[in-house]
C-alpha cells in the first residue's frame, strides 16, 4: 500500500447484512494488521465453508474495503491513500468479480463519500483534541454539523448508485 502511514493497523470484519464480528483481536501477533515497509499482511482462518463479505478498516482511517473470500483463499490488495473502497482486490470468490463491478459502476460516488467521511471525522478529531473557549466550540459545531450533512447526502448518493448499477448490471 502507498501513502498510508507506517504503523497503521488494519482490522477485519466479517459483515452478515445484520451486522459484522471483528476477526483479530488483542491475542493475535502484534504485527498482524500492521503496514511495515508498505506492506501489512492480516492473518485469519475462516471456518465457513461459503464465500463470505468481510471489511478491511483501520481506526485511524474511518472508512473500510469490502470485499469477498472464500474459505483457504489468500486475498490480496493493492492501494494507494486513504480512500480504501477504491483498492484493488483479488480473490477466488466468484461474489467478488460482481462486487467488482458494483465499485467500478459507482466508484465516482463511493469515493465522494469516503471523502466526505474522512473530512467529518478529521474535523470532529480537531474539535476533541483542540482547546477552545465556549464561543469557539459553539461556533464549531456549525461547521461539523454541515460537515455530516455532506457525508450523509454523499452516502444517501452513492447507495442509490449502487442500486441503479444493480439494475443495469
Amino acid at each position: 500500500v502507498k501513502n498510508i502511514e507506517e504503523g497503521t493497523i488494519f482490522s477485519l470484519e466479517e459483515t452478515n447484512g445484520t451486522g459484522s464480528t471483528r476477526m483479530f483481536s488483542k491475542d493475535d501477533p502484534e504485527d498482524n494488521g500492521k503496514v511495515i515497509n508498505g506492506r501489512f499482511v492480516l492473518n485469519y482462518k475462516c471456518g465457513n465453508s461459503t464465500s463470505r463479505h468481510f471489511a478491511l478498516y483501520s481506526i485511524s482511517h474511518w472508512v473500510k474495503l469490502e470485499f469477498w473470500a472464500n474459505q483457504g483463499d489468500t486475498v490480496y490488495v493493492k492501494g494507494n491513500g486513504k480512500i480504501l473502497g477504491n483498492w484493488e482486490v483479488r480473490t477466488n470468490a466468484p461474489e467478488q468479480k460482481e462486487w467488482d463491478s458494483i465499485r467500478k459502476a459507482t466508484a465516482k460516488e463511493y469515493e465522494a463519500y469516503q471523502q466526505a467521511w474522512l473530512d467529518y471525522e478529521a474535523y470532529r478529531q480537531y474539535r476533541r483534541n483542540t482547546e477552545m473557549s465556549d464561543a469557539e466550540w459553539n461556533s464549531t459545531k456549525i461547521v461539523l454539523a454541515q460537515k455530516d450533512t455532506l457525508r450523509q447526502k454523499n452516502h444517501r448518493l452513492w447507495l442509490k448508485s449502487q442500486l441503479i448499477a444493480m439494475k443495469e448490471l
